[in-house]
Parts: structure tokens; sequence; C-alpha cells
């Protein structure tokens, strides 16, 4: 029961949520769950973008577009590696 509640949020998430949103929810999230960089002075290690592709259901191009678009505003460093720069604006659009 507990996974069949998991999966029909994981869908209800993916079909009534911007692309944004679930870009941001997912990077939030996770360095969460990871227990990373809360305290700003490490880095979270995020996983591939392949496999966040993959987990939040859209193309490595679009993903890519979105990645970019946030790192000209500040929000993130995506290279070398995805780093979280400004939590509480992307907060803010995760919601």
């Amino acid at each position: 029961m507990r996974w069949e509640r998991f999966f029909l949020e994981e869908i209800f998430k993916i079909r009534h949520t911007k692309l944004i949103q679930r870009i941001t929810s997912f990077l939030i999230d996770f360095e969460e769950r990871s227990g990373e960089n809360l305290d700003g002075e490490d880095e979270t290690n995020f996983p591939e973008k392949r496999h966040i592709v993959s987990r939040i259901v859209i193309t490595p191009e679009t993903f890519s577009r979105s990645l970019r678009k946030l790192e000209a505003t500040g929000e993130i460093a995506a290279e070398p590696k995805l780093r979280i720069i400004n939590r509480a604006v992307l907060y803010e659009l995760s919601r």
C-alpha cells in the first residue's frame, strides 16, 4: 500500500507540476535526503544528469537548457559539478 501511494504521488507530480518545479524540487529534496551540504560548506554529490532526467521524466536537452537558465540567474552552478548556490530561491521555485 505504501508503494502504491508513492507511485500515485509521483504520477501526480509529473502531470501537474511545471518543469522548473520538478527540477528544483528534485535538487532540494535530494540534497536534504542525502544530508550533504546543509551547512553550505560541502558539495552534494548529485547523481549523473542522465539519472536525474529519467527520474523527473524530461529529455536531457530540456534539462540542460533549464540548468543553463538557473545558472544564468545565479541559483546553481552546473559545471564542473552541479551545486546549489541560492537555496531560498530554488525552494520558492519548487513550490
